[in-house]
């Protein structure tokens, strides 16, 4: 708002004073709800394990860190993909074996953060790492809808990997995967 007001006709000010100001309050109100969301994940040490990963911010590890609460109540970090909803359903019958859309189950609003996660993974500019790689590989296989479901399935993967950081005091490494196969 400061910038703009400099570059503002005279003839304008007028007019868009009121906006300029509306502008600054509302930066000032994110500035105190992003001090609430910091002060609110300072009571659970879990939320910092979350943030390295490219994707996880505050908002995103904090959910997770109370949707699924204890941790050590999944048996596997795979059983994490189904209870947040992340899992295709499954259509067979004789020699039919459809992989259809994701089940849904589960908590909507985790759901959705996941997947929204997993697209900052996957956009260009973001760092390379062992889950970019596979979901450019689950794109590239191509098929209907290749970067949907490339974006699902690093979503679910990205589940598993934020559980099995919560339960494993490994520090995070993007290239994981790579360094284990070599």
């Amino acid at each position: 708002h400061e910038k703009a007001a400099q570059y503002l006709p005279s003839s304008l000010l007028p007019a868009l004073v009121p906006i300029l100001e509306e502008i600054l309050s509302l930066q000032i109100r994110i500035k105190r709800l992003d001090d609430e969301i910091k002060r609110i994940a300072a009571r659970y040490p879990q939320v910092e394990r979350l943030l390295p990963i490219c994707g996880v911010g505050r908002i995103i590890a904090l959910a997770f860190v109370l949707t699924i609460g204890n941790p050590a109540r999944f048996k596997r970090s795979r059983d994490i993909g189904p209870f947040i909803g992340l899992t295709p359903r499954i259509f067979q019958t004789g020699r039919t074996d459809l992989q259809l859309s994701i089940a849904r189950t589960g908590n909507p609003f985790m759901r959705r953060l996941a997947v929204q996660a997993a697209q900052c993974v996957l956009r260009k500019k973001s760092p390379d790492s062992d889950l970019k790689q596979y979901g450019k590989r689950i794109e590239g296989l191509g098929g209907r809808y290749p970067k949907k479901r490339a974006v699902v399935a690093v979503a679910r993967k990205l589940v598993v990997l934020m559980h099995q950081l919560l339960v494993d005091p490994t520090p995070y490494d993007p290239w994981y995967a790579l360094k284990r196969a070599g």
